[in-house]
């Protein structure tokens, strides 16, 4: 009976209400420890009462904190139902291509996602100013047009579920790039600082608003630019080494394990000590714990890949990208239909996103 008076409160009320009643009962906690302190020195009688009363109520701030309910509140359900919407509309998009291996439909969701299929106002950037980091509905965050690595690995994670694979968000530590750049010839080296000059108009020139240094020469080698592009990493320092500075998305099926980046749009291999991961580019970064997985679900995960299951070769992973990327070309008109289909839900789901308040930064430094 009190559980549902509760979940009936809970779901009455929208997440910033929830937030304010929690921040009301932990400052009335605090506030109260200074009166003890300061004006009841000579009465413990009710000093007793006001400690007594302070720890109630920072107590029950904690359990407000940590517990599920506030994933319970009016808008944030509003907010899973349209979620789970253009999730449903996704594996019927999914179905009409018949993708059903993992890099298939991650090839096409990289291709969707950069180029604004999956976002309002059919616009996508790198951006991590005031993230809503709601864990039930981080993947959510893609449709405001504004999303970082935890966000993309999110979503991915939930389509790949929701097209029945077994995946999870895989926390990695990232190592920070060395590059060493030369160019074929001065034609190239203006043609690269124009295209630099073009992304910097888009993105800004803060690091946190622009794709990561090697994406950018990457995508420039793509673009016809003629680079030579020599890289190493180095070590991060060991907060990162030990939790982690990016998110990935982890899939297992048929017995093979995919290691799949859609913020630098890389696929990784493992190594034999079965937590560095490597692609062409180099060596990635190592496996921490899980800042984003429940325990179950990071626990059979690193079974998985403890296991030593296999992963595909370049070749078939190249295959499975180019063919799928010939089809999203190729049937731009469906595209754009599933756009437009969803483009409601994008700006339903932008507004009651936008409209909760962002909380604190550890996030935002530890998974950018």
């Amino acid at each position: 009976m009190e559980n549902n008076i509760k979940k009936s409160i809970y779901n009455n009320i929208d997440y910033n209400t929830y937030e304010n009643i929690r921040k009301l009962f932990y400052r009335t906690g605090a506030g109260l420890c200074i009166v003890d302190n300061v004006f009841t020195f000579n009465n413990p009688i009710l000093g007793f009462s006001i400690t007594s009363l302070a720890i109630f109520l920072n107590t029950y701030a904690l359990i407000m904190n940590y517990s599920g309910k506030k994933y319970s509140t009016k808008d944030i359900i509003e907010i899973k139902k349209l979620y789970n919407e253009f999730l449903k509309n996704y594996k019927e998009l999914n179905s009409a291509f018949d993708l059903n291996d993992p890099i298939q439909i991650y090839t096409m969701y990289e291709y969707l996602l950069n180029n604004g299929y999956l976002s309002i106002n059919k616009s996508h950037v790198f951006d991590n100013i005031e993230p809503r980091d709601i864990i039930p509905i981080l993947g959510a965050n893609v449709m405001t047009g504004k999303s970082v690595c935890r966000h993309n690995a999110a979503n991915f994670n939930d389509i790949l579920r929701e097209c029945g694979i077994e995946s999870s968000i895989l926390t990695v530590c990232s190592r920070t790039p060395q590059v060493s750049v030369s160019f074929i010839n001065e034609e190239d080296s203006i043609k690269f600082l124009e295209y630099y000059r073009n992304l910097l108009n888009n993105y800004g020139d803060n690091n946190e608003t622009q794709e990561s240094i090697i994406n950018i020469l990457m995508n420039a080698n793509e673009s016809g630019i003629k680079i030579d592009i020599d890289t190493t990493s180095k070590k991060e320092n060991i907060f990162y080494e030990t939790t982690g500075n990016h998110a990935i998305t982890f899939a297992h099926k048929d017995g093979i394990n995919y290691f799949m980046d859609p913020t630098q749009k890389r696929i990784y291999n493992i190594r034999d000590d079965n937590k560095t991961l490597y692609d062409k580019i180099g060596e990635s970064g190592i496996i921490p714990f899980s800042l984003i997985a429940n325990k179950k679900e990071f626990k059979l995960m690193r079974e998985k890949i403890n296991s030593k299951f296999p992963v595909l070769s370049e070749e078939e992973i190249n295959s499975f990208k180019t063919n799928t990327l010939d089809v999203c070309k190729g049937n731009l008109d469906i595209l754009e239909s599933f756009y437009n289909d969803n483009k409601e839900i994008y700006g339903e789901i932008n507004d009651k996103i936008l409209n909760i308040k962002p909380r604190g930064k550890l996030v935002k430094k530890v998974l950018h």
